[in-house]
C-alpha cells in the first residue's frame, strides 16, 4: 500500500487529527501540576494510539514484515518508532510538550511528487481503455 500524499484528504484530515490530539497533550501537560494530567494522559493516549497507531500501521506498516531474516526485527523497529514511542513519549509529564504524534503522522505522509486527484486518475483510466477499444482491430 503506497503512503497517502500530504495534501491528499486523508493526509490532511490525519495530520489535522495529530495537531489536535497533541495539543490536548500539552494542555495535559499544564494539568501535571495539578495531578489531574497524570491521570488523564495515558487514557488520551491510549486513544490516540488506537485511531493514529491503527491508520500508522494500516498505511505504512503492514508491508514492514518482510521475509527472511530480519523481518520481525523490522516490524518492532517500525512498532517503537511510529507508536509505541508517541505513546510512551506522550505519558511522561515533561515530554508531553513535544508534538509526538504529528511527528509520527508526518513522516508517514508523502511529501514528494505532487498529488493526483482520483477524479483524473479515473479519467485517465477510461481515457485509455477508449483508446484501446478504438484501436483494436474489428
Amino acid at each position: 500500500m503506497e503512503k497517502p500524499h500530504i495534501f491528499s484528504t486523508e493526509g490532511i484530515v490525519m495530520l489535522a487529527l495529530a495537531i489536535f490530539i497533541d495539543m490536548i497533550n500539552i494542555i495535559l501537560g499544564f494539568l501535571d501540576f495539578f495531578l489531574i494530567g497524570l491521570i488523564l494522559s495515558p487514557i488520551w493516549n491510549f486513544i490516540a494510539m488506537g485511531t493514529l497507531g491503527a491508520w500508522l500501521w494500516m498505511k505504512t506498516g503492514q508491508g514492514v514484515k518482510g521475509p527472511g531474516p530480519g523481518g520481525n526485527k523490522r516490524l518492532a523497529s517500525f512498532l517503537a518508532k511510529r507508536i509505541i514511542v508517541p505513546f510512551i513519549g506522550n505519558s511522561i509529564p515533561i515530554a508531553k510538550f513535544f508534538p509526538f504524534w504529528v511527528w509520527s503522522v508526518w513522516s508517514s505522509l508523502d511529501k514528494g511528487s505532487s498529488p493526483q486527484p482520483e477524479e483524473e486518475r479515473q479519467q485517465e483510466g477510461e481515457e485509455a481503455t477508449q483508446n484501446q477499444t478504438a484501436t483494436a482491430p474489428a
